[in-house]
């Protein structure tokens, strides 16, 4: 099984937390466990963009599912009683989509606001302002 996206993968994400999730728990933390926690954060991702990608995925969307998918992981081992580092605990109770995500995610929002034009510009008495 691979994420829903492919944003990430088990591997990348391993890598970004410097953990290997299996050797922390072999039943909970193995890699489809992993790969749901990857999907719940490409989700998160979609529905604050509100569009999805494909085919090569942009930097700041794969590193925004690495930090939440993270941060899945870690509320999951905080919520089980796991021994956390001090770093990993505030890693776990920061919000999924802090400042931060959003920084490197607005660059994809790319919504576009139409502009109206004064109807002596468009020819639509219709349009008043």
């Amino acid at each position: 099984m691979v994420s829903e996206y492919g944003y990430t993968t088990v591997a990348a994400l391993e890598l970004y937390a410097s953990e290997d999730f299996g050797l922390i728990d072999a039943t909970y933390l193995t890699d489809p466990h992993v790969e749901a926690k990857i999907t719940s954060g490409e989700r998160k991702i979609n529905t604050y963009l509100g569009k999805k990608f494909t085919g090569t995925i942009p930097d700041g969307v794969i590193d925004s599912t690495n930090i939440i998918a993270t941060r899945l992981i870690y509320r999951w081992m905080l919520i089980h009683n796991f021994k956390l580092s001090k770093n990993q605990q505030e890693e776990a109770l920061k919000p999924l989509l802090d400042d931060d995500v959003k920084i490197l995610l607005d660059v994809y929002k790319g919504a576009t606001t139409p502009i109206k034009l004064h109807r002596f510009y468009n020819n639509n008495p219709a349009v008043f302002y």
